[in-house]
């Protein structure tokens, strides 16, 4: 459909896209549903797969920012901001759940440097902010290490912020790039509804017809 088609090219040549997936069921199979989002520009995209191939099938041409949660095959994009709201939202369900000074003083500072670094807008790359936010990180992170020994689910939380690392600083650097996926889980509520309507897809006609749809 030349229509989708023409959504699809638009978010390649896009300085940043939003990424999401979420499950959907195939046939009576594990399947899942895809969004790339640039702004008002929707693109679905229905697989079996939750793999870099679909990724790769769909957008290896892609080469801005791409903006996601921590899902290993979104690895295929040279350039990755990862959502800071996906993080936040974690470190504040484990201090929560574990309710101990260490995890409420973790999530505070966490929260703290986003809003230092969120506080004003950037109209022009910003490495020094950048270079600081990084060395605040990495001081946090230090500090609670032996934490990390006490309570699993603290150590995969701190485990995963350190893995995003310069990632979740990317925004610094390319003006404009919003620093969290929400548009992109947004998106998605789209299709959760419908697919609370619908059941399930019967066949890969379906998918295709369903995904032109949406987009």
């Amino acid at each position: 459909m030349p229509a989708v088609e023409e959504i699809r090219q638009k978010i390649i040549a896009s300085k940043y896209a939003n990424f999401d997936e979420t499950g959907m069921s195939i046939n009576g199979k594990r399947g899942w549903s895809w969004v790339a989002r640039h702004q008002d520009l929707f693109y679905y995209f229905l697989s079996d797969s939750r793999g870099r191939d679909v990724l790769k099938k769909y957008f290896a041409e892609f080469k801005g920012v791409c903006i996601c949660d921590g899902w290993p095959p979104y690895g295929l994009f040279k350039i990755i901001q990862r959502c800071w709201a996906h993080i936040l939202r974690e470190a504040k369900y484990v201090w929560i759940q574990l309710e101990t000074e260490y995890s409420k003083e973790f999530y505070d500072k966490i929260q703290k440097l986003f809003a230092r670094i969120t506080a004003k807008e950037i109209t022009k790359p910003n490495r020094r902010l950048y270079n600081s936010a990084i060395k605040e990180l990495d001081l946090i992170l230090s500090e609670y290490e032996c934490e990390c020994k006490n309570e699993e689910s603290f150590r995969t939380i701190h485990t995963k912020i350190h893995n995003a690392g310069t990632d979740l600083f990317t925004f610094l650097l390319y003006p404009g790039v919003p620093p969290t996926n929400n548009a992109a889980e947004q998106a998605m509520t789209y299709v959760v509804m419908q697919r609370k309507v619908r059941g399930c897809l019967r066949n890969e006609t379906g998918m295709v017809t369903f995904a032109n749809i949406m987009t």
